[in-house]
Parts: C-alpha cells; structure tokens; sequence
C-alpha cells in the first residue's frame, strides 16, 4: 500500500507532466480541489481525463474501464488517491 502524503504528491507531478500544465506546482494543487471541470488552478478538461487515465495506467497499472468509476476518482487528489490504494491492495490480494 503506498503512503498517502507520498502517493497524493507522486499523483500531482503525474497529472502536472501528463497534462503538460504550465506554471503549477504540486504544493499549489489542494487535495480536494475538483480536477476536472473545476475553477482550480489546474482548469483540466475531458481530454486531460483521458491523459490522467493513459498516465495511471503506465505508472500504476491500472485502467479505468468505465466513465462513471473516472469521474468518481478523478474528482480530485484526495478521490484519486484513495482509488489507487484500493486498486493496488485489491491486485495485491
């Protein structure tokens, strides 16, 4: 299981590079700011949802097959991290 402080910071570099966002760093992305759609600092789209999803599968493993379970985890740091904590110890079982 990864460590949250540790895997929420690994998941922001990863949505900032896959995302190609501009003048963000990761301390300025609050972990339960909405990622997709909202007024936050990272203004992300659907097609960066998509690129979230490409990036979770290299750096993770893991892929989003449904569009309801991407919006829920995708709702921010905090809902993204949790979803690949329980991915990654439901594979590990």
């Amino acid at each position: 299981m990864y460590e949250e402080a540790r895997l929420k910071e690994q998941l922001k570099k990863m949505i900032i590079d896959a995302c190609r966002v501009e003048g963000v760093v990761p301390e300025e992305i609050g972990d339960t700011d909405r990622l997709i759609g909202g007024t936050g600092v990272l203004e992300l789209d659907s097609l960066d949802a998509l690129e979230i999803s490409v990036a979770l599968q290299r750096e993770f493993g893991i892929k989003i097959d449904n569009a309801t379970v991407a919006a829920d985890a995708m709702r921010s740091i905090e809902s993204l991290a949790a979803f690949v904590s329980k991915v990654s110890s439901q594979s590990r079982s």
